[in-house]
C-alpha cells in the first residue's frame, strides 16, 4: 500500500481547531435548551466553559424573549450597560440581570401593567428622563427578592411589581416602591396593604377621618390597586375641578359599563359601626392609558359619607384631574385644560349624563400662569 499523501492529513493544531469547534457548537446547542437554573448552575459551577459561555449578552437574550412573549417590549426593560444603573452591595449586574430573567421567566400576565405604565409616563412619574421603557430597579430586586425562595412567596403580580414599583412617584407622593412588612402585608409608597391567601381581594390600611369615622378600601385585585394609585398620584398639574352630580346620573357613572377606557373600581368602608357603611369609588381614565397619548385626565366618581364636608352633602361627588400642560393665560377649566374638559363632556354624552349640570368648580387660582 502506498504511503498517504502528507498534504491530505491535516496537522494536529488543525485537528484540535475541528474538535474544539464542534465542542463549542454543541456547548452552545445545550445552553440554548437549557432553562435558566440550568445555566446559572452550570456558570458557577464550571468556571472555564460557564463563565465564556453564560454570559451577560445570553441573560439579555433570555430577556428579550420573555420580553417579547408578553407584549412588555418597549415598555419594561432592564439597563443594558452595568455603569447606567447604581448597583446596591451585593448584588453584581450579571445577579441583576438573572433575578429580572427569572422572574420574565416564571411568571405571566405582564400585560396587566400595560395601561398604568402608559398612565405613569403621561403624569410625568417615571423616574430619570420620564421616558419609556421602565427599567428593572436593581435595589427593588434586591430587597424584594434577597434569595429565590423568596419569589414564590408573593403573589405573581406583587412579585412584578415589586421589580419596577420604584421607579415610579411624584414629588408630593414619593416612591411606589414596595416594601415587605410580613407575611401577606406590604407597603406601597407611604400607604399599607394586606391580603388574605384564599381572598384575592386587597385591603389597604385604616386611615383616621374626623368627620365621617376612620375608613380603608378593598380592591378586587392587585394589580387593579396599583393602576388607582398611579391615577390618584398627585402631582403639581394635578388639581383641576370639582363637582356633584343628582343620584339618576351618578348611579350611571358609577354603575354602567364604560366603553374603551380604563375604569378601577373599588369599595371604602366607613365609620365605626359593625359592619361599617359601605361605598362605591371609581377611577376613569380619560386619556393617559394609551401608546398614542400625551396627556393623562382622570374622572374621579364617589359616594357617601366623604361629601358632608359639603352642605348640604350630595350623594355623589366628582373630582376632575387633568395633567396636559395648561394653556398659559386661559381662564377657566375648559381654556386652560381643554383637551380634558373635551375629554370629560364626551364621556358624559356618551352615558347620558348632562356635563353642563355637574356644576364642575375650578380648585386652581386663575391668576397663575403657566410659565
Amino acid at each position: 500500500m502506498p504511503p498517504a499523501d502528507k498534504a491530505s492529513v491535516p496537522p494536529p493544531d488543525g485537528m484540535c481547531f475541528f474538535f474544539s469547534l464542534i465542542d463549542d457548537i454543541i456547548f452552545s446547542l445545550i445552553l440554548l435548551c437549557s432553562d435558566l437554573a440550568s445555566c446559572v448552575a452550570l456558570r458557577r459551577t464550571n468556571k472555564a466553559d460557564g463563565h465564556s459561555g453564560v454570559t451577560p449578552a445570553l441573560i439579555l437574550g433570555r430577556i428579550d424573549a420573555s420580553l417579547a412573549a408578553e407584549g412588555m417590549t418597549g415598555l419594561l426593560d432592564v439597563s443594558r450597560q452595568p455603569s447606567s444603573i447604581p448597583l446596591p452591595d451585593g448584588l453584581s449586574y450579571f445577579d441583576y440581570l438573572v433575578r429580572s430573567a427569572y422572574l420574565l421567566d416564571v411568571t405571566k400576565g405582564w400585560k396587566r401593567w400595560t395601561k398604568g405604565i402608559y398612565i405613569a409616563r403621561n403624569k410625568r412619574m417615571i423616574s430619570g428622563s420620564n421616558s419609556l421603557p421602565v427599567l428593572m430597579c436593581p435595589s427593588s430586586l434586591h430587597l424584594a427578592f434577597p434569595y429565590k425562595r423568596a419569589m414564590s412567596n408573593m403573589p405573581h403580580a406583587i412579585e412584578q411589581f415589586a421589580a419596577f414599583g420604584g421607579q415610579l412617584g411624584t414629588d408630593q407622593d414619593g416612591t411606589l416602591g414596595l416594601t415587605r412588612l410580613r407575611r401577606r402585608q406590604y407597603r406601597i409608597g407611604d400607604k399599607a396593604i394586606a391580603f388574605n391567601a384564599k381572598d384575592p381581594v386587597i385591603r389597604t390600611s385604616v386611615t383616621p377621618n374626623e368627620y365621617s369615622g376612620d375608613f380603608y378600601h378593598v380592591y378586587p385585585s392587585f394589580s387593579g390597586y396599583i393602576t388607582q394609585r398611579i391615577t390618584a398620584s398627585t402631582s403639581a398639574a394635578g388639581g383641576l375641578a370639582q363637582g356633584q352630580v343628582n343620584e339618576d346620573g351618578g348611579r350611571k357613572l358609577l354603575n354602567e359599563p364604560v366603553e374603551n377606557k380604563t375604569v378601577v373600581e373599588c369599595t371604602r368602608m366607613e365609620g365605626d359601626l359593625h359592619p361599617p357603611m359601605v361605598y362605591q369609588e371609581r377611577y376613569i381614565v380619560l386619556a393617559g392609558d394609551k401608546a398614542e397619548d400625551t396627556y393623562a385626565a382622570v374622572l374621579h366618581v364617589l359616594e357617601g359619607s366623604m361629601a358632608v364636608l359639603i352642605d348640604p352633602a350630595p350623594p355623589i361627588l366628582l373630582d376632575l384631574f387633568s395633567f396636559e400642560t395648561p394653556v398659559s393665560r386661559a381662564q377657566g377649566g375648559y381654556g386652560r385644560h381643554p383637551q380634558c374638559w373635551a375629554a370629560a363632556q364626551r364621556l358624559t354624552d356618551s352615558m347620558g349624563v348632562d356635563f353642563d349640570g355637574l356644576g364642575l368648580e375650578q380648585w386652581f387660582d386663575d391668576d397663575i400662569e403657566n410659565e
